[in-house]
């Protein structure tokens, strides 16, 4: 039987070893430990190093087992329903996201990961609505400001964008993707306070590569605007290098992906839609050719919404 002190530091090493992205120790160490105690908390993180590897088939499984011990736990119900919102399984995911919030009303990682569902649903406004019930309770909430920005910004409304990038940045200086949308919603001269801002920030010893890659698209967009063209592809290159160096492509992701769409239309091949009045438009074109400007002009319209 274990101490509740030795519990504590085994389950730090472990969240430590989260943290540091051994996703394959996580699982194979807490589930070593689950043998001895059935601790919440280490079904949790077998079920993040999970997500985190991209197997949410098994996220499912391992939290409907510790739903089995513990059927009102929240952060299970949370986990398992992010699971089947990666899976792009919608419904359950919102089955399990309202019965996490029957539970805890004001939970904001339900209520944020709600937003973040109904955003991929396209039901923008329900969107908003559980957004701003989460910034309600907690304002400072990084990811919620950065959703905001992000619906604000495809529907056009760059102001509001521009408040909720501000904010993100203010919670973390270093989180270079709100750069990067800052400046898709900037024209930028020499003298402009955020492009100084970015190429201090560029040689930030502590930025992860994500980070930078983003921060290079941001710096290349200013370059860009001031028809510094050079300093410009320098940046664009340096970015898509990072983007290489740090995307894990398996192409039988895609293959998967590819059958569950297939696998939801076989479902719905009997099912006549009486009217469809909602028009899609496609907007296609080579990298930097203008069809992110061409998008947010159109979506600037009050009857459109781009994304």
């Amino acid at each position: 039987m274990l101490s509740n002190i030795e519990l504590k530091r085994k389950v730090d090493k472990i969240t430590n070893k989260l943290r540091a992205g051994l996703f394959d120790e996580v699982i194979l160490n807490a589930k070593a430990l689950l043998k001895k105690t059935k601790h919440p908390v280490l079904f949790n993180l077998i079920s993040l190093a999970f997500q985190s590897k991209g197997e949410f088939d098994n996220s499912v499984k391992i939290m409907n087992d510790a739903l089995e011990l513990s059927p009102r736990n929240v952060f299970h119900i949370n986990n398992l329903a992010i699971s089947y919102h990666k899976l792009e399984k919608f419904a359950e995911a919102e089955e399990y996201f309202l019965k996490g919030l029957e539970l805890d009303p004001n939970y904001i990682n339900i209520l944020n990961n709600l937003g973040n569902l109904k955003k991929d649903l396209n039901l923008i406004d329900e969107a908003i609505s559980y957004y701003k019930k989460t910034l309600n309770i907690k304002n400072n909430i990084l990811e919620t400001h950065f959703n905001l920005a992000s619906i604000y910004q495809s529907s056009g409304e760059f102001e509001k964008s521009r408040g909720h990038l501000n904010k993100t940045l203010e919670i973390n200086p270093n989180f270079a993707e709100a750069d990067r949308v800052l400046s898709l919603i900037t024209k930028y001269d020499k003298n402009n306070e955020h492009f100084k801002i970015m190429l201090n920030k560029i040689s930030n010893s502590k930025l992860n590569k994500n980070d930078l890659h983003h921060l290079h698209f941001g710096i290349g967009k200013c370059y860009e605007d001031i028809e510094d063209y050079e300093n410009a592809f320098f940046h664009f290159h340096k970015a898509n290098s990072i983007k290489k160096e740090i995307t894990n492509y398996n192409i039988q992701d895609d293959i998967k992906k590819f059958e569950r769409t297939k696998n939801i239309f076989e479902n719905y091949k009997n099912f006549r839609i009486k009217e469809n009045k909602r028009k899609i438009i496609f907007i296609l074109g080579m990298p930097r050719s203008g069809t992110s400007l061409t998008e947010q002009i159109i979506s600037s319209h009050n009857n459109v919404f781009g994304g």
